[in-house]
Formats: C-alpha cells, sequence, structure tokens
C-alpha cells in the first residue's frame, strides 16, 4: 500500500531534517579556527584579558578549538567593532566588547551599528570604579569630598580617562542623584588610566575617578586612598573600603568586559559558547590570573547578558538626554 504524504507530513519531515542538520553542525563545531577580535592595542587591559582568557575557553569548547586573538584598534574600539557587526554570522568571529564606551560610540553619533548589530555571547568582567584622592589629601570619606564640592563648586580638579569614558560618566551619574548637582569640579580628561593615575600620584589633581583594577594595587600600598567603591558590595580587593551607596550614594557603575558575535548565529553555536566561557570563568586558573589584575569575574550567559546591555543602553541614553557628555 502506497504511503501518502500530505502536506504537514512533508513538512515535519523537512523540519525534522534541518534539525538533523543544525546537531550535526553544533557537534562539529568548532571545525576551525575562531577569530576573537579585540577593538584595542595588543597590550593594553582588554588584550590582556582576552589572551590570558582564550585557553580556558579553547580548553572547555574542545575538539581541538583554537581563539586566535585578532587586533583592531582604532577611534576608541569604533574600528573592531564594526567588524565584528559586519563579519559573517557563522560563529567564528567574535569580539571583545566594552562597556560602557561601545554602546557610547553610536548613542553619541560615532558609530553605525547598534546592539541592534550584535548577538550577545557571554559577559566576563566586572570593573567599578572608585572615588580616589592622593593619600596627603585631606579628605578621608566621600562625605568630606562631597560637602567641600558642594560649599565651593568648580574649585576641585578631577581626572579621569577621557570626556565619555566610564569615569566621566559615572560622575554624570552621581550628579543627577537627589542633592548632588552642585557636586562639581573643574574636569580634567586625560588619555587613559596611566595618565591620570600619574596626575593624581604627582598632586596635580585633586581626585581621579577610576576603576579597580587601575588603582586597587597603590591603595594597598598607600600612595592614594580610595574614599568610596561604585559597586553594589564591598571589592574583594579592597574589602575595607566602604561603597558609595553605604555612604548615602546611591549608585553602582564600573566598566565591563563581554564578548558578542554579529547578529544571526545559530542559536545552539551561541549556546554553545556562552556555556564554555561560563565553564572557563570558573576555572581556578583563570581566577587565579584574574585576581592577579584586581579583575572581578562576573559571569553571565548569552541571555542575561543581552538583557544587561539594553538595561545599560536605555541608561546611558537617558543620560545622553539630559547631560550629553560631548
Amino acid at each position: 500500500m502506497p504511503i501518502i504524504r500530505t502536506p504537514s507530513v512533508r513538512l515535519l519531515a523537512v523540519a525534522l531534517s534541518l534539525a538533523a542538520l543544525a546537531t550535526a553542525a553544533e557537534a562539529a563545531y568548532p571545525e576551525r579556527p575562531i577569530n576573537l577580535i579585540v577593538p584595542f592595542d595588543a597590550g593594553g587591559g582588554t588584550d590582556v584579558m582576552a589572551r590570558t582568557f582564550a585557553p580556558y575557553v579553547e580548553k572547555h569548547l574542545g575538539s581541538g578549538a583554537s581563539i586566535v586573538i585578532v587586533n583592531k584598534p582604532g577611534a576608541a574600539g569604533l574600528i573592531g567593532y564594526t567588524e565584528v557587526a559586519t563579519a559573517k554570522p557563522d560563529g567564528y568571529t567574535i569580539g571583545a566588547f566594552n562597556l560602557p564606551g561601545g554602546i557610547t560610540l553610536y548613542i553619541q553619533g560615532t558609530a553605525r551599528y547598534s546592539l541592534d548589530s550584535f548577538d550577545p555571547v557571554a559577559n566576563l568582567i566586572d570593573d567599578p570604579q572608585m572615588f580616589i584622592v592622593h593619600k596627603n589629601s585631606p579628605f578621608k570619606t566621600m562625605g568630606d569630598l562631597v560637602s567641600y564640592a558642594k560649599a565651593s563648586p568648580g574649585v576641585l580638579t578631577i581626572g579621569f580617562g577621557g570626556v565619555g569614558a566610564t569615569g566621566h560618566l559615572s560622575l554624570l551619574f552621581v550628579q543627577g542623584l537627589p542633592g548632588l548637582a552642585d557636586f562639581k569640579f573643574i574636569i580634567v580628561p586625560f588619555s587613559g588610566g596611566t595618565q591620570t593615575r600619574a596626575a593624581l600620584l604627582g598632586q596635580h589633581i585633586a581626585v581621579s575617578n577610576q576603576s579597580v583594577s587601575e588603582m586597587a594595587s597603590y591603595a594597598k600600598e598607600g600612595q592614594v586612598r580610595v574614599l568610596g567603591v561604585q559597586s553594589g558590595e564591598r571589592s574583594p580587593f579592597l574589602p575595607d573600603t566602604p561603597t558609595l551607596k553605604e555612604q548615602g550614594i546611591d549608585i553602582a557603575y564600573g566598566a565591563s568586559r563581554g564578548f558578542l558575535a554579529p547578529k544571526g548565529v545559530d542559536a545552539a553555536i551561541l549556546a554553545r559558547l556562552s556555556e564554555a566561557i561560563g565553564k572557563a570563568a570558573t576555572d581556578s586558573g583563570f581566577r587565579s590570573a584574574a585576581a592577579k589584575n584586581y579583575l572581578t569575574v562576573r559571569y553571565m550567559d548569552h541571555r542575561a547578558y543581552g538583557a544587561y546591555l539594553r538595561e545599560d543602553e536605555k541608561r546611558l541614553k537617558a543620560l545622553w538626554a539630559t547631560k550629553p557628555w560631548r
């Protein structure tokens, strides 16, 4: 008796065939090296993080996986981010993505990509900001600093790594809190954290707003005093230093480092990459390397990271609407 294939049966057969092909592709992935685009120079913080982390991802992807670091510096990350956004979405190109810089570039009109150009893969690192003074500064707490800056607005100098950089944005967020609109400084943007640190150590500026990874070692050595960490909980590297929230300033802000892929990568491949990054993030070898660089590991899978990116985008767009940083 002949088998009669109805349209629904044929559609089911096609769906099962496609599912089988997808499963086979996922099982074979990766069949060739994966390019990890770092949108900054070799030797910088993001590059060091990527090169340190890559072997652990290779280990947990298995099947002889290989990750090739490709540096595409320029225009504050714009060149590298754009290359990821326009790459073929086959799972063989991913990119390191830094917040808030990766988002501020297109909010301020510099970039043609947006979050819609990417598929989130995973977050790896959080690096909270801190208000910091020289060891000889008269300011002992954030209360001291706030009181002086409000009584003498625009007198103190504050340095950070560039207009629109994380330190600048977090200052703007603080100034947008109730009762802190007159918490004002003479802002001194530098080209990066190294220059900002040198200015603070040389007492050429009164305050700096920098990250834990940039300044924790100097705080431990007693060269600077951290007035407050902008995180939800105390930093494990500076457990005796209170957060801003503990001092009545309701903000937690800093940089984060994660990974994105071009929009359209197969969901199974994204999940596999995200899972491998998650396993690598818990690897004791990587944890030890991260701690040596004062980096707080905070893994988020592709779904949680996507929601986190959207929330930060919303927050930054609202800030741009009221206090455009350029």
